[in-house]
């Protein structure tokens, strides 16, 4: 599993605890001084096990997109759609208890905002159809340098 699942699934599945996840997007900005050639000959490989990987954890389609950023820090953004109204305190304590869990496994994770969450439709999604429900935004950090482990 690449680092950038490592950091998003996990955020899927706590969002997946309390709904149902239709549709979950990870745009991950990956700091360029930790990219090196592995990672960016891989590129293909880890978009399409990240994608992989947000599935498994609960989102019925998924979209990865990577960036290569000068940031010495990696971010990742992680916009679920859920179905109907959300529960925002189960979510966001699942957030957190994941974020936690996380944290204590790579050094410098963390939560870099509070969870958004926005209602949504309905509006028309294509692949999916008509969409009426909650946006579930969380940003998420890790300081490539504190870090230790490539992303």
């Amino acid at each position: 599993m690449t680092a950038t699942a490592g950091a998003t699934a996990p955020i899927v599945a706590a969002v997946a605890r309390s709904s149902s996840v239709i549709y979950a997007e990870i745009v991950s900005s990956i700091s360029a001084r930790s990219a090196g050639p592995d990672i960016r000959g891989g590129i293909d490989d880890l978009i399409e096990t990240t994608c992989a990987a947000v599935q498994t954890a609960g989102a019925r389609h998924a979209k990865v997109i990577s960036l290569l950023s000068p940031s010495p820090s990696t971010r990742n953004t992680i916009y679920c759609l859920v179905d109907g109204a959300a529960d925002h305190v189960a979510i966001e304590r699942d957030i957190h208890t994941a974020v936690a869990r996380i944290g204590a496994e790579v050094g410098g994770f963390r939560l870099k905002q509070a969870v958004q969450f926005e209602s949504i439709g309905p509006i028309h999604i294509p692949e999916i159809g008509a969409f009426a429900g909650t946006k579930v935004t969380v940003l998420v950090e890790v300081a490539t340098e504190n870090a230790g482990v490539p992303t």
